[in-house]
């Protein structure tokens, strides 16, 4: 039986040369020909790392005199193949040598997207997501092969990083397992002179759009690894930065608030705005005038202050953006500093089912916004419309678990109770979190009798007794904005509207109506213009 080997493959761009995909300074030696046992002429250059030996550290540590050394080696070699009228220059990487590559010179989806194409759909073994709205990551294995499904993959809202799995019986041949990402890593047995001929079995694979037929919609969301679109987004965003309409630029507190973060300032080198209380580009401009590069807002900082104007904490302005822009007829988001690259039809579906459930603050007889914080607006409500119940702060958890509210705001509207979730517009990983406690909450409401017997309690009244027994519940979003409601669902950034839609889908599946109101917010004259 032949011996098995694991390869890791990189294809570089077309006309990218052995000599530019290397690092400056990379510190490979090649390897001459006469030091080589390897008669194949399409396998022209060889790069050798020169490793330094050193002892371990625990050498030390363990007070070990043993004589005891280690050392990595690596290479990398370089295979041209002759491919459809062009040369391809594929790369295999032994050890860590892969870094000494160049960003930008290899293609950033030949690993995925030929492990797609190959692999069997029935036998996945792995994957690895992240959900780009909270930076949320997801490791799963089988110790079977199974499908997508069985690794509760989310088309809605994941994004795939690496998947792996056995191949197609047509491939077992030249590969029996892979693993996708920037390149693709195989478990092969075939001998050195057959080497150039896998590189093409390979591009063949690449090249073909089988998987979307396999794998439907699982691109919808992408991330942007290529270097040159990168840059071309980067100006976009400081071209936004510096002209005077910031309408898709906004700025955010990177993580989840804490209700007594309620001041801030902005500083850059030793400029430093006064004590904010409102999110403002045209404040941030004032000790930041211009940008030119992205590494200037890597040196500005969104510093957060307690009541004795304290440092509490501080993040780069970098982390802080929320920018949409479209480029080349593509939709691109950024956000925690990273950019997504996002499908118009997709787009156009999730808005399409979000505007069918926009409704009229009107409608539901709540004031405008003229407070603090959430706090104060839920506490007011029943003061001006009696029919409501402040349940902010509440608990219907089943007892020894987390708090868990069941809304902020309840009323009873003929035979159904809807519960209100209130929020100020922030950034995406707040709103995720906001529309997620509706589903929590509906889930308590309808699985625990304990959970519907809390909320009897604490409405204490015998005509909200029938509807809970019943179950008939709505839900209600609420979205605070100084912005034109009219904007609809182009208030909420791009991946709220895509985890609002994950969300609306589940209670849909529940039988649970819901409804997104935008509640205006009152800008006194004297207050900070949001950008």
């Amino acid at each position: 039986m032949a011996r098995t080997r694991t390869f890791s493959i990189y294809l570089l761009k077309e006309g990218v040369t052995i000599a530019n995909a290397l690092k400056e300074n990379h510190g490979l030696s090649r390897l001459d020909g006469n030091d080589s046992t390897l008669d194949e002429p399409n396998i022209t250059t060889i790069y050798l790392s020169e490793a330094r030996t050193t002892p371990p550290w625990w050498k030390a540590y363990l007070g070990i005199e043993q004589d005891l050394n280690q050392r990595q080696e690596g290479a990398l070699v370089f295979i041209p193949c002759c491919i459809e009228d062009t040369t391809r220059i594929f790369v295999l990487t032994f050890g860590m040598t892969y870094h000494k590559l160049q960003e930008g010179s290899y293609e950033y989806d030949f690993g995925l997207r030929t492990t797609l194409n190959a692999i069997d759909p029935t036998k996945i073994k792995s994957t690895e997501t992240v959900q780009p709205d909270n930076a949320k990551r997801q490791r799963m294995q089988s110790p079977t092969a199974d499908t997508l499904s069985f690794f509760d993959f989310n088309r809605d809202q994941n994004i795939i990083k690496t998947l792996a799995g056995k191949v197609k019986p047509e491939y077992s041949e030249w590969f029996k397992s892979a693993t996708g990402v920037n390149s693709i890593r195989i478990t092969s047995s075939v001998e050195v002179e057959d080497l150039p001929q896998l590189c093409r079995q390979l591009y063949g694979l690449y090249s073909s759009d089988n998987y979307r037929q396999v794998f439907p919609d699982l691109f919808n969301i992408a991330p942007v690894k290529e270097p040159s679109v990168k840059q071309d987004l980067e100006r976009a965003l400081i071209d936004s930065y510096n002209g005077e309409n910031h309408e898709n630029l906004i700025i955010t507190i990177p993580e989840m608030l804490d209700p007594l973060w309620n001041t801030f300032r902005y500083t850059y080198q030793r400029e430093r705005s006064p004590e904010l209380s409102e999110h403002s580009i045209l404040s941030l401009k004032e000790v930041l005038p211009r940008a030119d590069s992205m590494e200037q807002f890597k040196g500005a900082k969104l510093q957060i202050l307690n009541e004795d104007q304290e440092l509490i904490k501080a993040y780069p302005i970098e982390e802080c953006f929320v920018f949409d822009c479209i480029h080349n007829s593509k939709h691109y988001h950024f956000c925690d500093g990273s950019w997504y690259c996002v499908d118009e039809g997709y787009i156009q579906r999730i808005e399409q089912a979000l505007e069918q459930g926009i409704r009229q603050v009107e409608d539901y007889g709540l004031p405008s916004y003229q407070h603090q914080n959430e706090g104060e607006y839920n506490m007011a409500v029943p003061e001006y419309n009696p029919s409501y119940i402040c349940l902010d702060r509440s608990s219907i958890a089943p007892a020894g678990q987390t708090p868990i509210e069941p809304c902020d705001l309840l009323r009873l509207n003929n035979e159904e109770l809807q519960l209100f979730h209130i929020k100020r517009e922030t950034k995406s990983a707040m709103l995720s979190h906001l529309f997620n406690q509706g589903i929590v909450s509906i889930d308590l409401l309808r699985s625990e009798e304990s959970s519907r017997c809390k909320l009897k309690e604490k409405l204490n009244n015998s005509a909200y007794n029938v509807v809970i027994d019943r179950k008939n519940f709505s839900v209600v979003f609420g979205i605070v904005t100084h912005r034109e409601i009219e904007n609809g669902v182009h208030l909420l950034p791009l991946f709220s509207r895509i985890s609002l839609y994950r969300v609306i889908r589940a209670l849909e599946t529940r039988q649970t109506n819901w409804s997104l109101i935008f509640i205006p917010k009152e800008i006194q004259e004297s207050s900070e213009r949001q950008h």
